[in-house]
């Protein structure tokens, strides 16, 4: 693989030399990325430490030799979008630098991908032009793309690299005037960040699009009617100013146009408040960093102003440029490694679970009963005190009377005197001393659990690998406890998902087959159902 950095190219995004840029390309973002990574932008990103803006930077380095300091602007353009591609839309980006990139060293690392990327790739290196064909590269740790039919990289100009994909590597001639010609100026001037869109390039359903009568965004829709649209972002004298034009032709659409942007600033004000009272009820250092940005940017949107300028619908907004959300992207950035790591921690446990399941089967021939029972079948304690001598708590389930009840005084006095074993413990959830588990299993019906009786691997005739057998519940009960999910067919689909705990992007659950998935929170109740029931004869489709 070509660890060819085209995040470095591709994802800051723009063109130095805009006359360049057909003013009547799809789309055109420019950044002026050495300003903004010198300023108290790119002073917090840094602070922050954000593992992948880290790994960019280092790889921008290793394979051209770069930083973001040495990077004057980067420009980046689509053609035309009206035309589905295979693989990726043609595109072009060019980079202004203060020193010139070093040819010798991509085009050593191009002859390397080449090999590693199969027979039919190859590379040429004429008249200053890198060509690539049919070769694979490597974006950002090993997610590779779609092999592309050429890229051609023009080096001609060390100072002024022009990066081509599925298009020629020299510019063609160029209109001198067209629906992007404002947003090319401002980028040729000196403006920070410009993001444009020209509508007659981008696909026709762009102008179709249909939502519900009552859905949020309808007081929305007349800004699509607009035939282009430019983003520009500056920061000067201590703020970063962003504003935003719709050029929309027709007077009657141009006021609705403003009335639309008029309309976000209740929708934002709404969202941004309900962080900021989030964040200040919140013990977590991710949010209570948060909170000072949220007001902030709360009373930027109070005082933006929005106008209508000739043929055009405008927004401006501006806020401080030094907001400290250095701290709350660093606390965010701990959390999601915190949140990564309980997530990881929640799928060993599962899996612990479902050996020790596995186990009490090939030993007994069928997995537990959802809890034992006397003789006149009253529940007395959970199936997790049955898979104890499986999770290498022998000693711990030999002390408890199994002929009782779990609240009975002499198991009641186990539960709270011994540790509760971590393999029934939610990570990042669970503290010190819980004696409650969340991960419990749905009962009757056909579902993979019986009250007093063990289903054996023959009665998983929708297949083990088609059924749940124990889910991240919503409510978490003693571990000891027969307390499980009593399932009802005929249940509310809303009320179905209110039993699992989707959180974090997700709900984890162990399948009979011993593996562990996470179901998406957008997981639908018909699907829930199937994978509920055992044998109930349903086709499942999880992605």
């Amino acid at each position: 693989m070509l660890r060819f950095c085209l995040v470095a190219f591709a994802a800051v995004g723009s063109v130095p030399l805009v006359a360049q840029v057909p003013p009547d390309a799809a789309i055109f973002a420019h950044v002026k990325v050495a300003k903004l990574w010198a300023g108290p932008v790119g002073e917090h990103l840094r602070a922050a430490k954000v593992p992948e803006i880290d790994r960019a930077v280092r790889e921008l380095e290793a394979v051209t030799g770069l930083t973001p300091a040495d990077i004057t602007s980067v420009t980046i353009h689509w053609p035309d979008l009206r035309k589905p591609a295979e693989g990726l839309d043609p595109f072009v980006v060019t980079m202004a630098l203060t020193k010139p990139i070093d040819a010798g060293r991509l085009v050593a690392l191009a002859a390397a991908g080449c090999r590693a990327s199969g027979d039919r790739a190859s590379y040429r290196f004429e008249n200053g032009v890198l060509t690539l064909s049919h070769a694979t590269f490597t974006l950002v740790r090993g997610a590779a793309v779609p092999k592309f039919e050429e890229i051609a990289l023009d080096l001609s100009d060390p100072r002024n690299p022009r990066l081509a994909v599925h298009l020629p590597a020299k510019p063609g001639a160029v209109a001198a005037d067209g629906p992007l010609t404002p947003a090319l100026l401002a980028a040729a001037k000196t403006k920070d960040i410009v993001i444009a869109a020209n509508a007659a390039k981008l696909p026709p359903e762009f102008r179709r699009v249909r939502v519900a009568p009552d859905a949020e965004v309808v007081p929305l829709l007349p800004l699509y009617k607009a035939d282009t649209a430019i983003v520009v972002g500056d920061v000067a004298g201590g703020k970063f100013t962003v504003e935003a034009r719709f050029d929309i032709d027709e007077p009657a659409d141009r006021r609705e146009g403003v009335k639309a942007l008029e309309a976000l600033r209740p929708l934002f004000a709404e969202l941004l408040e309900a962080g900021r009272v989030s964040a200040a009820r919140s013990k977590t250092p991710a949010d209570k960093a948060l909170g000072p940005v949220l007001e902030a940017l709360k009373a930027s949107v109070a005082a933006a102003t929005v106008r209508a300028d000739g043929t055009e619908a405008v927004a401006t907004l501006s806020v401080r440029a030094d907001l400290p959300f250095g701290p709350a992207l660093t606390a965010a950035v701990n959390k999601r490694t915190l949140d990564a790591r309980d997530r990881s921690e929640s799928v060993n446990n599962l899996k612990q679970l479902g050996v020790a399941l596995h186990g009490l089967h090939d030993a007994y021939g069928a997995f537990p009963a959802a809890a034992t029972a006397d003789a006149k079948g009253k529940p007395l304690l959970s199936w997790r005190v049955a898979a104890l001598p499986f999770v290498e708590h022998d000693t711990l389930y030999r002390k408890f009377t199994l002929d009782e009840p779990w609240d009975s005084a002499h198991n009641l006095k186990l539960l709270k005197d011994n540790p509760m074993p971590s393999v029934f413990a939610l990570p990042g959830v669970t503290k010190e001393g819980d004696t409650e588990t969340y991960y419990r299993v749905f009962v009757g019906h056909g579902a993979a659990f019986d009250p007093v009786k063990g289903a054996k691997f023959a009665d998983f005739t929708d297949g083990t690998s088609n059924t749940l057998l124990v889910v991240t519940a919503a409510k978490a009960v003693p571990w000891t406890k027969p307390d499980e999910l009593d399932f009802d067919p005929d249940i509310n689909g809303v009320e179905l998902k209110k039993l699992f705990r989707f959180d974090r992007g997700g709900c984890n659950v162990l399948i009979a087959d011993g593996s562990v998935r996470s179901l998406g929170g957008a997981i639908d109740a018909v699907t829930l159902m199937a994978l509920i029931t055992r044998a109930g004869g349903e086709v499942i489709k999880l992605d």
